[in-house]
């Protein structure tokens, strides 16, 4: 349930951060951190087609 919970917590504050995005304003952002959020998301995926 722990593990459940940390989860839930690192793609509620990924998808807080993606909603953030202004499409009229250029800003830089850490590819990394897009590339961690992606695969936080599709991780169940992953691992089912271990």
């Amino acid at each position: 349930m722990k593990v459940g919970t940390e989860r839930i917590r690192k793609i509620v504050l990924s998808l807080g951060n993606f909603s953030r995005h202004d499409p009229d304003e250029s800003k830089p952002v850490d590819i990394h951190q897009g590339i961690d959020s992606t695969l936080l998301i599709l991780q169940h995926r992953l691992k089912a087609t271990a």
